[in-house]
């Protein structure tokens, strides 16, 4: 198990986790999904889940997504090429569905005058005959299957009065009786069966002369069949014609023919177009040839523009100080005012200085240059440093800044929370008063709390106007406050009533009962106002030298 899952496990609840911690074969440790810690050792401990979903979450999601994104954008694409088949498939279907059409309109007038005979009449009838037979067949062998349960449960009584000693006769004729019920019940079913019959029978003779009725119209119906057929043979005439317009057809194609053979005149002007084309057609030649020729001026002027980029590159690599006062270049009024200079004289003068400088260098100490070269190179790498340093701090500030946001938005959340339930259960501890929790004066929730209490409607100014038992039930109001913010599965409560009379200890088990009936609590207590609300009571009493524990209900307490 250890080599499969670790030494902790995941439950999705505290049940789960409560029955795989304490399993004799696993007993390992175990955190619910809420944040409660179960440890085999006997401790629990409670949190609560994290609030936020993560960025890996976020990140995960995400991708999720991009894939389905990316899923849905396939299917369109699947889409709209079967909607472009479809198109042509419609197309060439509407016109199936004209000649379908003809063609269903000619049957329906066939099927019309079919049906305008009496045989379709009598078909209908005959249907509903059989279906009422069905029906009256099914209820006679209902009500064969009731009585020959009836007589089975007959048999069976018979057979339990014939087992039945003489010293039993009070309930033989008790049985008797309820036999004769069940014979009188079976005559009514026999009797009810007899006009089922009857009227089977009935069905039978109209079944018959249905029947009869059924080869008449089988002969009307073999009578439109042959009418039917005629139509046919009027459909093959009507494709005789067809035949006929389709020879008129290629008489006038080979008419039009004859029209093109005398359009044939007009070769030689179709032709003369085609020498203008040619010369078009040489002049656009001759603007590609030109295009070709801007294309490689841009592809220079790209790489120019690129050999350039890396130049720049390389320049701020050397010097740092083109990335201190980059923010000045191009400014009217600044050294680095590029407008209306001279490039040409410029690189003129870049390349004196250079060559001066080449020039000087051959007088110069190489140790000293080295030396110079590694002192610039330190100042580099510390301006490096100090940039870093620089854009650490301005994150640091940042994280420093959303934090502090967050803290005091949740510590706002969580004032108004507990200051709502603080009133309400300092109310229910102490009926007609309350209390709240409020910023000091002038500042705000991060920088501290005090407590207001009013009793009746005077609000006190300090919490040394209250008496002992009054600051005990303030102190429990705001413990309990909390408690129900951030509930816990499990609470040790220690003698908590002890400054407080027998109505404030009532109050106190009422509370606990009401508040939090996903926690459990034990209490420690003196007072009978408390063992009313328990729901075990275990009492500890000292017995000859040993301590003795027991266990009552609450109704057991004296």
């Amino acid at each position: 198990m250890e080599f499969v899952f670790g030494n902790t496990l995941v439950a999705a609840d505290a049940a789960t986790a409560n029955k795989v911690t304490f399993d004799p074969a696993v007993r390992l440790k175990c955190i619910t999904l809420e944040g409660d810690v179960y440890d085999p050792s006997g401790t629990m401990s409670g949190g609560s889940a994290a609030q936020g979903s993560g960025v890996l979450l976020t990140l995960q999601k995400l991708n999720a997504i991009t894939a389905e994104l990316e899923q849905e954008e396939d299917r369109l694409a699947k889409l709209e090429s079967a909607i472009t088949k479809d198109a042509q498939k419609l197309k060439s279907a509407r016109q199936i569905k004209q000649e379908l059409d003809l063609k269903s309109h000619e049957i329906q007038l066939a099927e019309s005058q079919i049906a305008s005979n009496s045989s379709s009449s009598i078909i209908a009838n005959v249907a509903e005959m059989k279906e009422t037979i069905a029906a009256l067949r099914t209820n006679i062998q209902a009500a064969e299957q009731r009585r020959k349960d009836a007589e089975a449960e007959a048999k069976r009584i018979e057979k339990d009065m014939k087992d039945f000693s003489s010293n039993k006769s009070g309930k033989l004729d008790q049985l008797q009786k309820e036999v004769e019920k069940l014979k009188k019940s079976l005559s009514k079913a026999q009797a009810s069966i007899k006009p089922l019959q009857q009227e089977m029978r009935e069905a039978g003779v109209e079944a018959e002369q249905t029947g009869a009725d059924l080869s008449a119209a089988q002969e009307e119906l073999s009578d439109a069949e042959t009418t039917l057929e005629g139509h046919r043979k009027e459909m093959a005439e009507h494709e005789g014609e067809s035949k006929v317009a389709k020879e008129k057809h290629d008489e006038a194609e080979a008419t039009l023919n004859d029209e093109r053979a005398k359009l044939s005149g007009f070769d030689e002007e179709i032709a003369d177009l085609e020498r203008a084309a040619k010369r078009k057609g040489q002049q656009i030649s001759d603007e590609k040839l030109e295009a070709q020729k801007l294309t490689h001026a841009i592809d220079n002027f790209a790489k120019q523009q690129q050999q350039s980029q890396q130049a720049l590159a390389m320049l701020e690599k050397e010097h740092d100080w083109i990335h201190e006062a980059a923010t000045a270049f191009g400014k009217p009024g600044t050294p680095y005012d590029f407008h209306n200079q001279n490039m040409t004289e410029h690189k003129a003068n870049l390349r004196t200085v250079t060559d001066r400088f080449q020039g000087m260098k051959k007088k110069i100490n190489p140790a000293v240059m080295a030396t110079i070269d590694s002192v610039e190179k330190k100042e580099a790498a510390l301006k490096q440093m100090m940039r870093t340093v620089i854009k650490d701090k301005r994150k640091i500030e940042e994280t420093i800044g959303s934090l502090d946001e967050y803290k005091i938005a949740a510590l706002e959340k969580t004032w108004r929370k507990v200051d709502e339930d603080f009133g309400l259960i300092f109310n229910d501890l102490l009926p007609g008063n309350t209390a709240k929790l409020v910023p000091l004066e002038g500042k705000g929730v991060g920088e501290g709390l005090e407590v207001k209490v009013c009793l009746g409607k005077v609000w006190k100014q300090s919490l040394t106007e209250l008496s002992g038992g009054q600051r005990s039930l303030i102190a429990l109001s705001l413990i309990m406050a909390l408690l129900q913010y951030s509930p816990a599965p499990m609470y040790i409560l220690d003698e908590v009533d002890a400054a407080l009379d027998l109505s404030h200890t009532q109050n106190i088990g009422r509370l606990i009962r009401t508040r939090f009936k996903g926690s459990q609590f034990i209490v420690v207590s003196l007072k009978d106002g408390m063992f009313g609300n328990a729901n075990r009571i275990f009492r500890t009493r000292f017995m000859d030298g040993t301590s003795v524990v027991q266990v009552l209900g609450p109704g057991d307490v004296k």
